[in-house]
């Protein structure tokens, strides 16, 4: 799916809080500051994002359109997929502005950057892909599948959820939690023993 589709169709629904632009559209590997995971009151997501943007910040929390019923009435809007959850980049002072903002309840160092990086871009770029996403809550349970041609996020490693048949799920693992989607299982590829290896290893690199 176009992601420039999706940020023009996103024109159209009610979206709480209003996005500036497509709300995926931002990549962390661009920021030289480390990030940072905050937790902060819940539905304030994306009012943290924007303050903190707002004042030259780099900050973020994944977003996808759901389904909300209202008095009967269904609707896409968009909303965070990491409840209570946002991600910010910077210095002390930055780090200062966060947590004299009033929406911080918890701030999370980052000890492993370049794998924090890692997961929440896979799971941005596949946002971009189809924001039409499902939270996943419980830990997966299943083997590593790699995703095939001509899906537009070929090459992507997740997990295939084995008590749900053709979940794909990636997770971000400081703060053990998870999306997925559902792929056709003819766009997956079972990873074998050597496979494995070889990308555990690409993933300890990180370290």
């Amino acid at each position: 799916m176009d992601s420039t589709a999706i940020c023009e169709a996103s024109e159209s629904l009610q979206v709480l809080p209003p996005p500036s632009d497509c709300p995926n559209d931002f990549d962390l590997s661009a920021v030289a500051d480390p990030w940072f995971v905050v937790q902060v009151k819940t539905g304030e997501e994306s009012l943290f994002v924007n303050l903190m943007r707002d004042i030259g910040v780099a900050a973020y929390t994944p977003m996808g359109l759901k389904v909300i019923e209202r008095f009967g009435v269904s609707r896409e809007e968009w909303r965070p997929y990491f409840a209570r959850y946002s991600f910010f980049a910077g210095d002390a002072e930055a780090q200062y502005a966060a947590i004299t903002s009033h929406k911080v309840l918890k701030k999370l160092t980052i000890a492993n950057q370049a794998r924090f990086i890692r997961e929440v871009d896979e799971i941005r770029r596949m946002l971009l892909n189809d924001p039409r996403a499902k939270r996943y809550t419980g830990l997966p349970i299943g083997r590593l599948h790699q995703i095939l041609s001509p899906h537009p996020m070929v090459g992507q490693v997740g997990i295939l959820e084995a008590l749900d048949d053709g979940l794909f799920v990636l997770r971000v693992r400081i703060m053990a939690d998870s999306v997925a989607w559902r792929i056709p299982k003819h766009l997956l590829h079972e990873m074998d023993d050597d496979e494995i290896v070889d990308y555990e290893r690409r993933l300890r690199s990180e370290a």
